[in-house]
């Protein structure tokens, strides 16, 4: 199963993260309803900021999970080449 799809056990440093993600949403959103009257606009806030919050969240748990193998490239060298010997001057 691909990664983007499994099941994440969350340690309790992630778990403690997201704690702090909702509620720091949960406050804007608090503090938003205070000056916005219930509407249209109010409504998509809350969706924008439901979405949001879910991403963040998705965020943590995805960094929970250990890295794929990454092939390191091969270093360049930086080591002059050798010039084929020749009579001629260049």
């Amino acid at each position: 199963m691909m990664t983007e799809f499994a099941a994440v056990a969350m340690n309790d440093n992630a778990v403690e993260k997201c704690r702090a993600i909702r509620e720091a949403f949960s406050e804007a959103l608090t503090t938003i309803k205070q000056h916005v009257k219930p509407g249209r606009e109010l409504a998509l806030v809350t969706t924008k900021m439901q979405e949001a919050c879910m991403w963040a969240i998705r965020g943590v748990a995805m960094d929970t999970l250990p890295s794929p193998a990454v092939k390191q490239p091969k270093p360049i060298s930086t080591a002059p080449r050798s010039v084929a010997s020749g009579t001629g001057d260049h």
